[in-house]
């Protein structure tokens, strides 16, 4: 009986430890933070500036482009079924002006709520430009995602055009600058940029420091900044 007793035990626990192996722990939070990584490379304040130049026909254009207001937001993630919100993500928004084109523009993180979603294979986190004119937004496009890796890109806008990382340079010197970790973005069809082919350089350290549209063979550069955290 002693014998039976202690098999018994002995399956009871093996049963106890397979199911307790197979139960998903609830997490703490659903809440879904931006990494500091991704924070690290766009997130500037007010007194940060780039001055860009570009080459064309001879002559030398300069453009002042310059932070005017950094905004963090609070936003609700809604149940898929009761569309109540159950959890809570953040976003931060850096606006700029373009002295050159006297445009506004804002640089734009979004998370998708699905991020927690085991079946979820996209990247989380994406990054926008969006252009205003007199407060009116105008054009957004889709510049970056995370976690940043070369691939075969993903979807950039509804037309099936894609964004695309295509080289991640661990040093870049465009104009006389050592950037370091810089990564080599595309676009298929750039909203922001009159809709054409596009190419961005971002730096971990300054952000967007290089922009081209081949189509027009309009190439902006970096040739100095300041940085405010």
């Amino acid at each position: 009986m002693k014998k039976l007793n202690r098999v018994s035990l002995l399956l009871l626990s093996i049963i106890m430890l397979a199911l307790s192996s197979c139960s998903k722990e609830e997490p703490e939070t659903y809440d879904i933070w931006l990494p500091q990584e991704l924070k690290d490379i766009f997130v500037m304040k007010p007194g940060t500036y780039w001055i860009m130049e570009a080459l064309s026909g001879g002559e030398v254009y300069l453009d002042s482009v310059f932070v005017t207001e950094l905004v963090f937001d609070t936003l609700d993630i809604l149940h898929p079924g009761s569309k109540l919100p159950y959890a809570l993500k953040d976003r931060f928004r850096v606006k700029c002006m373009s002295s050159f084109y006297g445009r506004e523009f804002h640089v734009v993180s979004e998370t998708n709520d699905q991020c927690r979603n085991v079946n979820y294979t996209a990247p989380c986190y994406t990054v926008w430009v969006e252009n205003y004119s007199q407060n009116i937004l105008n054009a957004r496009s889709k510049i970056f995602y995370y976690p940043a890796a070369v691939d075969d890109g993903w979807e950039s806008g509804n037309d099936g055009s894609k964004v695309r990382i295509i080289e991640i340079k661990n040093e870049y010197t465009p104009k006389d600058i050592t950037f370091k970790n810089v990564w080599h973005v595309e676009v298929d069809r750039d909203p922001t940029l009159q809709n054409t082919r596009s190419f961005r350089h971002i730096s971990a350290q300054e952000g967007i420091i290089q922009w081209r549209i081949p189509e027009f063979g309009v190439e902006w550069i970096t040739i100095r900044s300041q940085i405010v955290r």
